[in-house]
């Protein structure tokens, strides 16, 4: 999963401390997880900025030296909290989950919030799979279902 966030520089009232950015998962059936954005200044403004939540733990392990390289924030929602073909709920929130409001106010844009297989993060995947006709990460009948749509045309794939 990931979003793209954008604060306002005017977010932060003097003398209090910024505010946390949040997401929490539900799947209806275990204790929602709720991950709290590692960047401290999350809410006050820095350009736009992408938050990827890994939603597999192993995938961490397999591809630790990958995952330092990229600059972009990173949470990780541990194996077996949730059953992730089932989530019901996505909510992102500014604050401390389930706090008292502490004061700050102002405007966050958020935009391309897309729940994806933690494979398809960008930077992590070296090349393309050959044949991936879709680019979903994964060979499988809809990949076929294209080639069988454009046999005996010339040119590139749509």
């Amino acid at each position: 999963m990931s979003l793209m966030y954008h604060a306002d520089a005017s977010n932060k009232v003097p003398d209090l401390a910024p505010d946390p950015l949040y997401v929490t998962l539900s799947d209806g059936v275990n204790p929602p997880v709720t991950l709290v954005n590692s960047d401290p200044n999350a809410t006050v403004g820095q350009g736009w900025n992408t938050w990827h939540i890994i939603l597999d733990e192993a995938f961490v392990t397999v591809n630790t030296a990958r995952i330092e390289e990229l600059d972009d924030v990173m949470s990780v929602v541990p194996t077996g909290a949730l059953d992730l073909t089932r989530v019901t709920e996505i909510a992102i929130g500014v604050g401390t989950p389930g706090g008292v409001p502490s004061g700050n106010k102002g405007l966050m844009f958020l935009d391309n919030i897309i729940l994806n297989p933690s494979r398809l993060l960008a930077g992590l995947t070296p090349t393309a799979l050959q044949g991936d006709l879709n680019g979903d990460g994964v060979i499988d009948a809809r990949d076929i279902a294209i080639l069988e749509g454009n046999l005996g045309f010339t040119g590139l794939f749509p």
